[in-house]
């Protein structure tokens, strides 16, 4: 299993998220943390489910939450770098993300 890594991005992402789901619907913020963390366990099992998306980036999709999980793999760890709405433009998250 690999070893999943949420750098300081994603957690910034994972409290503002959070705070809003919840803000919007209590509990919602506790539902987006749950699949959130099956992501990651799918992640830690299969570091390649999300395709390539530019670069080095891979993007897994959080099809209920509109939400794409942005990371990168070395080794036998995945590195999440953000976690974004997908409605942004990818030029917008590319820039969240370092990438040209």
């Amino acid at each position: 299993m690999n070893e999943i890594v949420p750098l300081h991005g994603a957690d910034s992402d994972l409290i503002e998220l959070f705070n809003r789901f919840e803000d919007w619907r209590p509990g919602m913020g506790h539902e987006f943390d749950r699949a959130f963390v099956k992501a990651c366990d799918r992640l830690a099992l299969n570091p390649l489910i999300g395709p390539p998306w530019r670069g080095s980036f891979r993007r897994l999709l959080m099809v209920h939450w509109s939400l794409g999980i942005f990371y990168e793999v070395a080794g036998n760890r995945v590195f999440i770098h953000g976690i974004m709405d997908l409605r942004r433009s990818p030029g917008e998250i590319a820039r969240r993300l370092g990438v040209r």
